[in-house]
Formats: structure tokens, C-alpha cells, sequence
């Protein structure tokens, strides 16, 4: 009689079960990343722009600063409601959303002592400078 033997194969490897529990934990940790890396690169774009807004103000500011050097040289009898005028004046476009005020540091002293504060704003961001004469 001729004997028939079955051998056994032992393969090693993943069960279609497991493949699909894999593929499904890997789904939803890469959702999770996506959720975390996309709110990371808007609030950078964010800050971005505010030292953008910041470095433009500075820029505003520093122009305003040379001109009243300027005025100093060329008009040293004038009032600094002369350059509030000028500032007002020249520089409408970036004072729109800002101001410009005189204020009286000793009222009722004779020396009549003003300082010129300029104050402007982009978004959220405001600087301000001071002038005296």
C-alpha cells in the first residue's frame, strides 16, 4: 500500500485581518498629523505677516522721523503745529488709520510745550511716536 503523507508548510506572514488593522491605525495617525501639521503651517503664515505689518509701521514711522529732522534744520522758529500740518499732509495715506494730536505738557506755563504724538495702526498692530520742539 502506498502511503500518502501530508507535509505541513509552516509560512510565516500577515493574516488579511491584520493588513486591514494596520492600514486602518496608519489612516487615522496620518489624519491626526495632516490636523496638527495644517494648523502649524497657517498660525506660521500668521506671524508672518504681523512682523511683515510690524517691519511696515517701522518703516512709516522712520519717515516721519527723517522729515522731522529735516524740519528742525530748516525751520527751527516754527511751531510743531507747523509739522503736525506737514505730517497730516504728506503722510495722509498712512495716518488714516491713525492720529496725530498735540499735547500741552504744562498748561498754563508760558513756555507753551507741545509734543506731537502720531500714532498709527495696521490690523492689530499700532506704534506711536512722540515729537518735541
Amino acid at each position: 500500500m502506498a502511503s500518502i503523507t501530508f507535509t505541513h508548510r509552516n509560512e510565516r506572514g500577515f493574516t488579511f485581518i491584520e493588513i486591514i488593522v494596520t492600514l486602518i491605525i496608519a489612516a487615522i495617525l496620518g489624519v491626526m498629523l495632516i490636523q496638527f501639521m495644517g494648523s502649524s503651517v497657517s498660525g506660521s503664515a500668521k506671524t508672518v505677516d504681523n512682523i511683515k505689518k510690524g517691519f511696515g509701521l517701522n518703516q512709516k514711522i522712520e519717515e516721519i522721523t527723517r522729515d522731522y529732522r529735516n524740519w528742525l534744520e530748516t525751520s527751527p522758529d516754527d511751531s510743531i503745529a507747523v509739522f503736525e500740518t506737514a505730517v497730516n499732509t504728506n503722510y495722509a495715506d498712512i495716518i488714516v488709520s491713525g492720529e496725530t494730536k498735540l499735547i500741552e505738557v504744562n498748561p498754563g506755563n508760558d513756555g507753551d510745550v507741545k509734543i506731537l504724538q502720531v500714532t498709527i495702526t495696521d490690523g492689530t498692530q499700532t506704534l506711536m511716536a512722540l515729537f518735541t520742539k
